[in-house]
């Protein structure tokens, strides 16, 4: 049995075998690791994958607690396709750097201003993705969907097309009214506790539980969730207090009068109309209100659909590809 589709996304029945074996072997006789410095001379961790490939470079921004490892099918799958890949872990993510004071090693996330993802994006794409092949094409992921819309609003002409797969333009507050979410967080940063996990969060405890995670597929969801017990610096888990505040003040900025209508390059909105981890309706309005773009719904489809079962997984990957090449 053929171990791929055609679109290099990779058969569930043998999932951790051929990701193993075949996908993270070709990947590491490829990929060039870096510390790069960020906006403020931080340092973060960079990976590139070079194709022979002529289409030009997929730049991927991860979502919350995500690492360059968690995309290994989708870096493999686009460089497949004919495209180089760029990848970094935002600060305060996987190896990157971390703030003193948090507790990374109980996977605390934190970060001071939801501008400082945006600025590092915009930091490397002056230095280690300058060189690489043109047109530039941004994929990006929930929170790393956030950055990807602020960077688009606020530096047009640096890419070609960009796929928002789950955006966070509003995070979820399982809930609790945002206005109590804000004013505890705003209150916890102002008195120091910024870096501190929020109260309902008991950060990362061990193996994960799939029935409440993020996606449909438990091969792909057990592969993940191995290595990330097995490496310390993949657990991330839980959003402390200063992460929190930044990430709902995120809503208004990206939808602010005129914002999202500068965005002047087609943008491909990929949704899981029952995401549990982002809110539909303001996804909705900032797809309507862009001015080249689409929004696909997958019906069925948990909050990670490039990691949803195989049938779910194959036509997020056919989309993005079909949309990158037109």
């Amino acid at each position: 049995m053929d171990q791929f589709y055609p679109n290099g996304m990779i058969h569930e029945d043998h999932f951790s075998e051929t990701m193993e074996t075949v996908v993270r072997p070709a990947l590491r006789k490829i990929r060039k690791d870096r510390m790069v410095a960020g906006a403020d001379g931080k340092k973060l961790f960079v990976s590139v994958f070079p194709s022979e490939g002529k289409k030009g470079t997929v730049i991927i921004h991860h979502g919350f607690t995500e690492s360059v490892e968690k995309f290994s099918e989708v870096i493999y799958a686009l460089n497949q396709a004919g495209y180089t890949v760029g990848m970094h872990e935002a600060r305060g993510h996987g190896r990157s750097y971390t703030d003193p004071g948090v507790d990374k090693a109980s996977g605390d996330t934190y970060v001071a201003h939801f501008d400082d993802y945006v600025e590092d994006l915009h930091a490397l794409m002056g230095t280690v993705y300058r060189d690489l092949p043109r047109p530039y094409f941004l994929l990006c992921h929930s929170m790393g969907g956030a950055v990807g819309a602020l960077y688009l609003e606020k530096y047009p002409g640096v890419f070609e097309k960009a796929v928002l797969s789950s955006p966070m333009i509003a995070p979820s507050t399982y809930g609790i009214p945002k206005p109590v979410v804000m004013a505890i967080c705003t209150t916890m940063t102002a008195v120091g506790k910024g870096k501190n996990r929020i109260m309902m969060s008991k950060g990362y405890t061990g193996h994960e539980d799939f029935a409440t995670s993020a996606t449909t597929s438990k091969a792909r969801f057990d592969w993940y969730d191995d290595m990330k017990y097995a490496v310390k610096e993949f657990q991330n888990s839980s959003p402390t207090f200063c992460w929190t505040k930044e990430s709902v003040r995120v809503t208004n900025r990206i939808l602010k009068p005129g914002e999202v209508e500068k965005i002047s390059i087609p943008v491909l909105v990929l949704q899981a109309p029952e995401d549990q981890s982002v809110l539909v309706e303001p996804m909705d309005r900032f797809a309507q209100r862009l001015r080249h773009g689409k929004l696909e719904r997958f019906e069925g489809a948990k909050h990670e659909i490039y990691r949803c079962v195989d049938a779910t997984a194959c036509r997020w990957m056919d989309t993005v590809l079909a949309f990158l090449a037109s």
